[in-house]
């Protein structure tokens, strides 16, 4: 996800892994290990406001009526459970 310079600080307080060496890619990694089903930092002041505008690309995908919910939602189980494999 990316971040302003000034918001670097406060992502990396909340324990996000903050990249910083190359301005094009300045933010930190996904996924996101403050995402536990739901946002753990969310009513944190230190909370990236850019979080609020990501949409990943099952989501854009399904906003543009390129892909059903079910198909949606069978991918995104898919990936959990290849994250919990890893």
């Amino acid at each position: 996800m990316r971040l302003n310079v000034q918001a670097l600080d406060p992502a990396e307080s909340l324990g996000l892994t903050v990249i910083r060496d190359d301005p094009r890619q300045r933010g930190f990694t996904q996924p996101c290990p403050l995402w536990n089903g739901i946002c753990t930092v969310y009513t944190s002041p230190n909370y990236p406001r850019t979080c609020r505008n990501y949409k990943c690309v099952v989501l854009k995908r399904l906003l543009d009526n390129d892909i059903a919910l079910p198909e949606a939602l069978s991918t995104i189980r898919e990936t959990l459970s290849l994250i919990r494999e890893i």
